[in-house]
C-alpha cells in the first residue's frame, strides 16, 4: 500500500511541475483533478460511507421486519392448525343438551 501511495504521488508531484502537455483537453483535466485530488477523496471517500449505510439500514429493516412477522405469528399461535373429528362435535352436543 505503501509503494502505491508513493507511486501516485510522485506522479502528481512530476505532474505540477511539468509546464506543457500535448492535447488541451486531457491536460485541463488531469490538471484539475491533481489540484483537487484531496477534496476528490474525500468525496469518494464520503459517498462510498453513504452508500455503505444506506445498503446497511435497508438490510436491517428488512430482517426486522421478517422476524418481527415471525415472532408475531409464533406468540399468536397462527402457525397451529385445530381439525374438528366427529367425535368431538358429538360430546359437545352431548354437554350442549345436558346442560341446556
Amino acid at each position: 500500500m505503501k509503494e502505491r501511495t508513493s507511486g501516485v504521488t510522485a506522479r502528481v508531484a512530476a505532474s505540477r511541475t511539468t509546464p506543457a502537455f500535448r492535447r488541451l483537453l486531457p491536460g485541463v483535466l488531469w490538471r484539475s483533478i491533481t489540484r483537487r485530488l484531496a477534496a476528490l477523496t474525500g468525496g469518494v471517500v464520503t459517498v462510498a460511507l453513504v452508500v455503505g449505510l444506506g445498503t446497511t439500514l435497508a438490510c436491517f429493516a428488512t430482517v426486522y421486519d421478517r422476524a418481527k412477522l415471525a415472532d408475531a405469528r409464533f406468540l399468536v399461535g397462527s402457525d397451529m392448525e385445530a381439525a374438528v373429528t366427529g367425535a368431538l362435535t358429538n360430546s359437545v352436543a352431548r354437554h350442549a343438551a345436558s346442560a341446556g
